[in-house]
């Protein structure tokens, strides 16, 4: 006995002559898609280059050419494998081109000479209605070392790509010292980086206040009557920190974006140490309480540290 058509189709639906009746196919979903990925492909590749264009404009040094460099060849090394894997025709050249573009920013910045360093030294007598100081330094990157002794108020050895900025003067009972580099261009100038030494009297308490770039920091302060220290570095930033016995409660703020940040105390100095950011600690021999880190038996005469380190590490120097 011949079957029906309705009992040799599993799902009782008989195919018809033009072909199966299901599953139905969606009639333009080759199109959508391609469509899709054409939309796609005209945000993606406007905003990349916008993102490339505002990291070369920040960068301002070879280090941090290369910092830049390697999570953006990542990101079209990953465009090109992803457009390799999908069969995306317009990824891979995309991403072919945002990892030439990475590599390329070091290469250029290295080939381009850099600007031509100018020196400015500064020597100032202290006033003798100064009953304290203060200091703003804004350096971009490059190298400072801040120091105590010398007879005057502030013996600066100022190097820089262009003329620093420098201004000395007295507000109130109060000697107001000012140094600021010239302004630097990513890769459209290629910027050596400042080099500053700098020495500060013992006779005055100071309060001092530094922002800069990439910068490479060692501030002997032990021999520095300091009153309160704020520090503001970029990426990367090593900052080296040598404080001395604290007079009373000392503010110390310091933030950098990624970085090491080493803290040399005597073993007497009190501490009330504040962490935020992803840091690695070292801090032993530290107790915490209360989302703070101390030592020392006399809160009246500790130095009060915030440490803000956005990637890197924190560590502590007893002793």
């Amino acid at each position: 006995m011949e079957q029906s058509s309705y009992e040799r189709t599993p799902l009782g639906l008989a195919d018809s002559e033009d072909g199966p009746l299901w599953p139905p196919e969606p009639p333009s979903a080759g199109g959508g898609r391609r469509r899709s990925g054409v939309g796609g492909m005209l945000l993606l590749v406007p905003g990349l280059v916008a993102l490339l264009a505002v990291l070369v404009l920040q960068t301002t040094s070879i280090a941090q050419a290369v910092v830049v460099a390697v999570p953006v060849a990542l990101v079209g090394l990953g465009l090109e494998r992803l457009g390799r894997a999908a069969r995306i025709r317009g990824l891979r050249p995309v991403g072919v081109l945002v990892l030439l573009l990475a590599l390329a920013g070091p290469a250029v910045m290295a080939a381009r000479p850099p600007g031509p360093v100018e020196r400015v030294t500064v020597r100032s007598a202290v006033p003798p209605e100064a009953q304290e100081a203060v200091m703003r330094a804004a350096m971009g990157a490059g190298q400072l070392r801040v120091r105590a002794g010398g007879p005057g108020l502030i013996e600066a050895d100022l190097r820089s790509s262009g003329r620093p900025v420098t201004a000395v003067s007295t507000g109130g009972d109060a000697a107001l010292v000012d140094l600021r580099a010239p302004s630097q261009q990513g890769l459209l100038a290629r910027n050596r980086g400042s080099d500053w030494t700098t020495t500060l009297t013992s006779a005055l308490p100071w309060r001092i206040e530094l922002e800069a770039g990439a910068v490479t920091a060692d501030l002997d302060l032990h021999q520095v009557n300091l009153r309160a220290l704020r520090v503001s570095g970029g990426t990367p930033s090593r900052v080296a920190v040598r404080l001395g016995v604290p007079a009373g409660r000392t503010q110390v703020d310091i933030r950098l974006s990624a970085g090491v940040l080493d803290l040399y105390l005597p073993a007497d100095a009190g501490l009330e140490l504040e962490l935020s950011g992803a840091v690695v600690r070292n801090l032993d021999g530290l107790q915490h309480a209360d989302g703070v880190w101390r030592t020392g038996s006399d809160p009246g005469r500790a130095y009060v540290i915030r440490a803000d380190v956005g990637v890197g590490a924190v560590r502590v120097h007893r002793g």
